[in-house]
C-alpha cells in the first residue's frame, strides 16, 4: 500500500499467519476509501500475500479489523463501520469473510463517553463469555467492554465503561 498503512495485527490461523491491517490506497488494487485488508504467508516471518479486495464489501469506510477464532473453530472477523462494531465470519483458505455482516454495537447516545465514534476492538473469551474490548475519541481516547454468552446472542455494553481511560 503505498499511500498510507496502519494498525497491523497479527492472527495465527490453522496452516497459515493472517496479517489484517488498514489502508488507503488511490492505486487501482485499492479502494481509495478506508478499508481493512488481509495478508497471508505460510511463515510469520513471510513474505506475506496482500488480498486486494477489502474484507468487508461495503462502500463506506471500515477500520480496525481483528480476527478471533471462537470455541467451534469459526473465526471471526471484528471491525469498525459507520459507528458500529461489526462481525463477519471468515473463511481461512480463501482468507476472505464471507455471510452477512452483523452489528454488535454501536456508538453511544449523545452525551456519553463513546457519542462521537468506536474503534479498535478486540475480544477475548474467558469462562463462555465473550468481551468485546473498543476505543472511543469522545473526550481523549477511553476503552469499553460489551459482554455476550455468544456470537448469536447479543452484546452488551458493560455500566462500568468507560473502564481505561486516557481523557483529560
Amino acid at each position: 500500500c503505498k499511500d498510507r498503512f496502519w494498525a497491523p495485527e497479527i492472527f495465527v490461523g490453522k496452516n497459515k499467519f493472517f496479517i489484517t491491517f488498514n489502508a488507503t490506497n488511490s492505486s487501482e488494487k485499492f479502494n481509495a476509501k478506508l478499508k481493512s485488508y488481509v495478508a497471508f504467508s505460510d511463515n510469520i516471518k513471510g513474505p506475506y500475500t496482500v488480498i486486494p479486495k477489502p474484507l468487508v464489501e461495503v462502500e463506506s469506510s471500515t477500520n480496525d479489523a481483528h480476527l478471533f477464532r471462537d470455541d467451534d473453530g469459526t473465526v471471526w472477523l471484528f471491525c469498525n463501520l459507520e459507528g458500529s462494531i461489526i462481525a463477519q465470519r471468515f473463511d481461512e483458505d480463501t482468507a476472505s469473510t464471507y455471510g452477512d455482516y452483523i452489528t454488535l454495537i454501536r456508538k453511544g447516545e449523545e452525551g456519553s463517553w463513546d457519542s462521537i465514534g468506536i474503534e479498535g476492538s478486540f475480544v477475548v473469551k474467558r469462562d463462555g463469555k465473550l468481551y468485546l474490548w473498543y476505543s472511543s475519541w469522545t473526550r481523549g481516547y477511553e476503552m469499553g467492554i460489551a459482554v455476550s454468552e455468544g456470537m448469536d446472542k447479543p452484546f452488551v455494553k458493560m455500566e462500568c465503561n468507560p473502564v481505561i481511560s486516557c481523557s483529560n
